[in-house]
């Protein structure tokens, strides 16, 4: 058996579903000891027991440590979708005592033993990371240019990182992250992800693509999730969001991997708080001013042809 992998996801009980999966299948396919560190917002001893009864089945091969995190640290930054806890992952140096972490979105699934991508080496960078795309085809491209950024340089997903914590914490990068954010508050288009692809312009190691195969909500059904890849669950809505069933077009095979957790009987319209009906507002008012969108555009392209 390979070396223990040291694993940190950040969650507050939006991404409780996705973050059963995201551990599940890390663990039903990770032929390592795994120790996790869960950052968490909002999680009771209840929900720590429920996360115990997903990873039941592998017993002995891995341990949680919660880190209990307000995400009221972050309340002058703006949110994403109103939350504010997606910032956590930046402050990952200064909660967790580790030389070296993976670091997880809680909307993946694994396919892949990621005992390899751990001890992958990073070649002196601070953080190994997958390409989203060149930073002139982000949203902020238009601000890194103002910056003084290469448009055709790389820019990076943070929804999976590779961190060497003595590096980050060596060249201060935490307070770095801060004063970029707090300075550039107006400007986080893309929240944490614009920080770091700011903050560590040219200091990160670009993992392989099989780490990172997106799944968009609109994307055409697959018939399966294939060996040895990760799949993001992109975009919104999220497959357990509020009518996920319905507006997630690969729903089923999300629903597949699901059955395996605690949440195997969930229904996304059951049980609802006011933090999900929030958060279902939000997720349709976007959807509306989406679907618009596209009507004018198309609208708009019949005309200009």
């Amino acid at each position: 058996m390979k070396n223990k992998v040291n694993v940190v996801v950040c969650a507050d009980k939006n991404i409780e579903v996705g973050l059963h999966v995201t551990l599940y299948t890390l663990l039903e396919n990770t032929r390592s000891k795994i120790k996790i560190y869960l950052i968490n917002n909002g999680y009771a001893a209840y929900d720590l027991e429920a996360l115990h009864k997903t990873l039941k089945p592998f017993n002995g091969f891995y341990e949680i440590i919660p880190i209990s995190l307000n995400a009221d640290y972050f309340k002058k930054l703006p949110g994403f979708w109103g939350n504010k806890f997606i910032y956590t992952r930046i402050m990952i140096a200064d909660l967790v005592n580790e030389e070296r972490i993976l670091y997880l979105d809680s909307d993946l699934i694994i396919k892949v033993d990621l005992a390899d991508l751990f001890n992958e080496k990073l070649n002196g960078k601070i953080i190994g990371c997958c390409l989203w795309d060149k930073i002139g085809k982000s949203q902020e491209k238009d601000f890194f240019f103002s910056l003084g950024m290469d448009l055709g340089a790389p820019f990076f997903s943070s929804g999976l990182l590779l961190m060497d914590l003595n590096l980050w914490r060596k060249h201060d990068m935490t307070n770095k992250c801060l004063q970029f954010a707090n300075q550039y508050s107006h400007k986080l288009i893309g929240h944490d992800q614009t920080i770091l692809n700011y903050v560590l312009y040219n200091h990160f190691h670009l993992l392989k693509d099989k780490y990172f195969t997106r799944v968009w909500p609109q994307d055409k059904p697959k018939e399966k999730y294939l060996e040895g890849r990760i799949y993001h669950l992109v975009g919104v809505p999220k497959p357990w969001d509020f009518l996920g069933e319905l507006f997630h077009r690969n729903y089923p095979l999300f629903k597949k991997e699901m059955q395996k957790t605690y949440f195997k009987r969930y229904k996304s319209y059951r049980n609802l708080t006011l933090l999900k009906l929030t958060r279902a507002v939000r997720l349709l008012r976007t959807l509306q001013l989406r679907m618009i969108f596209d009507k004018v555009r198309f609208i708009k392209n019949i005309f200009i042809e």
